[in-house]
């Protein structure tokens, strides 16, 4: 009889022993996860602020035209003036909005990215103005999502991972030498 007792008090411990295993198991698999998702909004973000990067500063410096008065570049008012034109300077990014994805492991991580443009102080580009200035600073805001890319149900791979909430990445681009004006 106590042989037995000790059989079912050992077989009970390997099995909350187990259990336990299994639950940092699953917790460790879980961390990875919201880490790939945290790298990937990152990179979204990233690459999205490079493709605003490679555009003109301002329409008036599309073809290395010189700007020699604030007055020829675009006031805040028109970002952006032309929603359903392809983007070809940094303030036709103001107010987009887009949904992207990436494969990892096997998994299709869906974004949202929503980008604002506004001019800033060339004396501190993390100052937003209100006036045309030599520098304009886009801010990129990557949310991650758990449903279906047309947001309509939740996705089950999903459950019980807990995703970062929001990634935010802002950057300032100078006119340099093509504008000519003083501050």
């Amino acid at each position: 009889m106590p042989q037995t007792m000790l059989a079912m008090l050992a077989l009970a411990t390997m099995t909350l022993f187990a259990m336990r295993q299994h639950e940092r198991a699953i917790h460790l698999q879980r961390e990875v996860i919201r880490n790939e998702v945290a790298t990937q909004m990152m990179a979204v973000a990233v690459d999205h602020l490079e493709e605003i990067g490679r555009q003109a500063f301002d329409e008036a410096t599309l073809n290395g035209a010189k700007v020699t008065s604030k007055a020829m570049l675009t006031p805040m008012s028109e970002f952006p003036l032309r929603k359903d034109t392809p983007s070809n300077d940094i303030d036709d990014f103001h107010d987009d909005t887009t949904k992207t994805f990436r494969v990892s492991n096997g998994l299709e991580l869906w974004f949202d990215v929503v980008t604002r443009v506004t001019y800033a102080d060339p004396e501190n580009p993390d100052v937003s103005v209100t006036g045309p200035t030599k520098v304009k600073k886009a801010t990129v805001k990557v949310y991650a999502h758990t449903r279906d890319p047309d947001l309509t149900k939740p996705d089950p791979k999903w459950i019980g991972i807990s995703i970062p909430d929001t990634v935010i990445l802002s950057q300032s681009y100078a006119c340099g030498s093509r504008c000519d004006f003083a501050n």
